[in-house]
């Protein structure tokens, strides 16, 4: 028998958007990854590639949150360069409670993850139960809990690992996510506020 695991995501008003920082006035993105876990695991760049594809650098009414955890200053660099000529571009790095986090990923309009794969994707569905729509990979655990119906899933093929990785390693493959179809996703969330 599986039993699925308890998820509880309890968020607070008092972390609003203007608490991060954030603006009150802009259709926000966010995406997170943590510095000391496996970046490639957790795509950034195709997140980013994603959102440069569905919005240009002149659009001002959008903005993309990028979460870092254990950062770097080389962290930082690498966001920025990678969404250079973008004005919205929010980091942030602070040490967040869990309410903290939960509350940042309500106060945003949609949550991004172009994952190649998860463990059981715990956010997501912290994100998918405070009501914030979400896109994600449609591969690994989170596809358990996670359907076209409730989120917007995207296609992947399946790619081969070049080097290790740890604990991934050479030869194993993992999914890569279709920047074109999460390009299509934020458009659409931007553009039909009804459709999820």
């Amino acid at each position: 028998m599986t039993l699925p695991y308890c998820v509880e995501a309890p968020v607070s008003e008092e972390f609003d958007r203007a608490y991060f920082g954030l603006p009150d006035d802009k259709f926000l993105f966010l995406m997170m990854f943590a510095s000391g876990s496996i970046m490639e695991r957790k795509n950034p760049d195709s997140v980013f590639e994603a959102y440069k594809r569905a919005f240009g650098t002149d659009n001002d009414n959008v903005g993309i949150v990028v979460k870092i955890n254990e950062y770097s200053d080389e962290d930082i660099t690498y966001v920025r360069k990678a969404l250079s000529g973008y004005r919205n571009v929010y980091i942030l790095s602070d040490t967040l409670t869990k309410v903290q986090v939960n509350s940042l990923i309500k106060a945003v309009d949609v949550f991004v993850s172009l994952h190649r794969a998860e463990g059981f994707g715990l956010v997501l569905a912290e994100a998918m139960l405070n009501g914030t729509p979400t896109i994600a990979t449609n591969w690994s655990a989170n596809t358990e809990f996670a359907c076209s119906e409730a989120a917007c899933m995207v296609g992947y093929k399946m790619i081969e690992i070049e080097k290790d990785i740890p604990p991934y390693k050479k030869g194993y493959h993992w999914a890569d996510a279709d920047v074109d179809e999460a390009a299509g996703f934020m458009e659409r969330l931007y553009s039909d506020r009804d459709f999820l």
